[in-house]
């Protein structure tokens, strides 16, 4: 959490801001009490955004539908005025990480796993009793709390009575592919069964850490088709809770159980009874019972660096994977972005939850802040901290400073996930190169603040975040807990210094971009240059299925084993298909790697990669015969250039006449990736981005878009 800027309301409506928990592309989230004492959260929309008719008028629909839902197992709608000049609406804040936090350290046993099935049925019989389909129910959709599952994010939801006026653009399909219905990837009605679906799959991904239609590196399309044509892996899973999965995941929703069916199959024994694992039950709790410390803070002070992730301000800095270490599960979770370390970061090598999840807890423990639990699963405390894990360093502050930096508030801002990751959630095309376009008459371009919801190759500089993110929190009257705003602490009698760019992460890296565990067959390129806090220190390229980004950005922080940037788009490719991603956070890893993380959901484990010239073998002229009713040629030239300028000419020849486009370079080696093709002059369309290979006499052209065949060109 970070105070307040001399910028920031003193209140929104009735409600006292005590801190800002985030700030994403949709606006800004606080941390917030009523008069009566309660603590909430409240997003604030940018008034840019306020001003766009479309946006406001969704946003009034999403608040509406919100509003609508009730009952124990749901983040509730407080409060809301959409109709000011910044509207806003106020949640109940939900301490506990997101389901997708949790599983992404180790699965839950199979009790827990029921307990949670009982939850989220409840949950869908709120949404459903409210007329309302959920239509995206996920991991990251769901907060996990001592008190029991809460889903949340009703941004896509759907009235019943309206549910078969679903969008009829041949194509289009709405929510996230790996845990969507058949029915919803079939572009069909969903009705209330296609959220039973939608609850197997998450079922399945507690009880197993992996998706049950198949690897996420497989690609999201494959499977799309497996979810409509083949049966489940549910290994791992046994007993009653697999059958009941099983019948959750019945292709005719017919055959589903129903919300009300599930709960009657999964309703406890005893319901008072503790519902996760010891170790996961300390750590909800006494970070939960540290928010009381949170205190209305002095104005005019200097504000802590914002949150990693605004889009997602959770329960610590989030993980940031690298090649999945179980099918569709991220890897290992990086280094906290400022000095107060969250959890759910691992010393190197430790277990996440001690040596496995055993039964859930006897008893809630009353744990006091700074004092571990008898296992300590999360790594060894040393006055309130974690060791191996950037622990803030101590040293000369006083004791009372270092008290309250023990009392710091950890758990920074659930309750965003809630509000930045529920605004919007776009529509993805399963039609030709697989990219979003907005759901409006003519597709033309993204619809205003509507992230993928596939999340497949979405990564360009970027669409806003449909997913909530972490971040961290610390105490900012702790000098000792962070380097406030990236400033370096000054010598005695000097003032401090802007921070500069740590040596280690000079260079380029570039990596795949994965979104709630899934690949979404987008890269990344971020070349780092030396510079000091507010300078441009960012050169950026991301491409994707359709599209070539390329951005620059500032520096934004420096400290806390980690940095913070904020990148802006300078060229598109198609025009007008980028927008800002944002802030964005990097964080150094021991084996070399840097864990990247942006709003969205958005994680990637970024590898140096060098600037070797296109081998000799790609360079001049290839070409391949043109079949069909387009008769001719086309000739493909490939010369040297630098990343980001144009190095392949195409020239197509056809009784119609001539087109000539090119493309820019992503990278270069055994494979030369380069963007979408750019039309330069002719009637022609453009073709997505794709990969060249050189194999004897044969170069060959595949397409990101895994549904577009290969070409193959020959030396004239």
């Amino acid at each position: 959490m970070q105070q307040l800027a001399p910028q920031d309301p003193p209140s929104i409506g009735e409600y006292s801001l005590l801190g800002r928990l985030g700030e994403g592309g949709m606006g800004r989230v606080y941390l917030a009490r009523s008069a009566g004492g309660r603590t909430v959260a409240v997003k604030l929309i940018k008034a840019e955004l306020a001003g766009q008719p479309e946006f406001r008028h969704r946003f009034r629909q999403e608040v509406a539908a919100a509003r609508r839902v009730g009952g124990e197992w749901t983040a509730p709608v407080l409060d809301a005025d959409t109709e000011a000049a910044e509207p806003w609406v106020a949640t109940g804040y939900v301490a506990g990480p997101s389901l997708l936090q949790v599983v992404r350290e180790r699965p839950l046993p199979q009790e827990s796993v029921r307990t949670l099935a009982y939850g989220l049925a409840g949950a869908l019989q709120s949404v459903h009793g409210a007329g309302l389909v959920h239509r995206d129910l996920k991991p990251s959709n769901v907060l996990v709390t001592i008190a029991g599952p809460r889903v949340i994010d009703f941004g896509i939801a759907r009235a019943l009575e309206n549910a078969s006026e679903e969008l009829t653009q041949t194509g289009v399909v709405v929510g996230s592919p790996g845990y969507m219905s058949p029915e919803q990837i079939q572009g069909e009605r969903v009705g209330p069964g296609g959220d039973v679906f939608s609850l197997g799959s998450v079922l399945a991904y507690a009880a197993t850490g992996r998706l049950p239609f198949g690897r996420s590196d497989t690609g999201i399309h494959s499977i799309m088709f497996r979810i409509v044509s083949a049966e489940p892996d549910l290994s791992g899973v046994d007993g009653e809770l697999r059958q009941l999965i099983a019948d959750c995941l019945a292709k005719d929703p017919a055959q589903r159980p129903t919300p009300e069916q599930i709960v009657e199959r999964t309703r406890p024994a005893d319901p008072a009874a503790p519902w996760l694992p010891a170790a996961l039950i300390a750590e909800l709790g006494q970070h939960a019972v540290s928010l009381l410390d949170a205190d209305t803070p002095t104005r005019g002070a200097a504000p802590n660096p914002p949150a990693p992730d605004a889009g997602r301000a959770a329960y610590g800095t989030p993980p940031s994977p690298g090649t999945p270490s179980t099918p569709g599960t991220p890897g290992t979770p990086g280094a906290p972005q400022s000095g107060a370390t969250p959890p759910w970061v691992q010393t190197p090598g430790a277990p996440a939850y001690g040596p496995a999840y055993g039964a859930p807890a006897p008893a809630a423990p009353g744990v006091a802040p700074g004092t571990p639990s008898a296992a300590a699963p999360y790594g060894s405390w040393v006055q309130g901290h974690l060791t191996g894990a950037e622990a803030p360093d101590t040293t000369g502050s006083s004791p009372q400073a270092r008290k309250r930096s023990r009392r710091t508030v950890v758990i920074a801002g659930v309750a965003v996930a809630a509000l930045l990751g529920s605004a919007f959630t776009a529509v993805a095309l399963l039609r030709g190169d697989g990219d979003t376009v907005s759901s409006r008459p003519g597709g033309g371009g993204p619809a205003t603040g509507a992230p993928d919801a596939a999340g497949r190759g979405k990564d360009r500089e970027s669409l806003s975040s449909s997913e909530p993110g972490s971040g961290t929190s610390a105490d900012a009257k702790d000098p000792a807990s962070k380097d406030p705003a990236g400033e370096k602490p000054g010598e005695a009698g000097k003032p401090a210094g802007p921070a500069a760019l740590p040596a280690a992460y000079a260079g380029t890296w570039t990596g795949s971009v994965y979104r709630d565990g899934a690949d979404t067959g987008s890269q990344r390129r971020i070349t780092l240059s030396p510079g000091k806090v507010g300078d441009t220190v960012v050169a950026s390229l991301s491409v994707g299925e359709s599209y070539l980004c390329k951005g620059t950005g500032k520096l934004l922080a420096a400290g806390g084993g980690s940095i913070r940037i904020d990148t802006g788009v300078t060229a598109s490719t198609p025009a007008g298909k980028c927008s800002a991603i944002g802030e964005q956070t990097l964080t150094a890893r021991t084996d070399g790697t840097l864990a990247w993380t942006a709003s969205g959901g958005r994680t990637s484990t970024l590898r140096r990669a060098g600037s070797d010239p296109i081998p000799d073998g790609f360079l001049g002229s290839w070409e391949r015969q043109l079949s069909g009713s387009s008769k001719g040629a086309q000739r493909l030239t490939v010369s040297q250039g630098a990343v980001g300028s144009s190095v392949v000419t195409f020239t197509t020849t056809t009784d119609g006449g001539t087109c000539t486009s090119d493309a820019a370079l992503f990278s270069a080696g055994d494979r030369v990736v380069i963007g979408p093709s750019r039309v330069l002059s002719g009637d022609c369309a453009a073709a997505g981005s794709s990969v060249l290979t050189v194999s004897g006499s044969t170069l060959t052209r595949s397409f990101l878009d895994t549904g577009d065949s290969p070409r193959e060109y020959r030396r004239p």
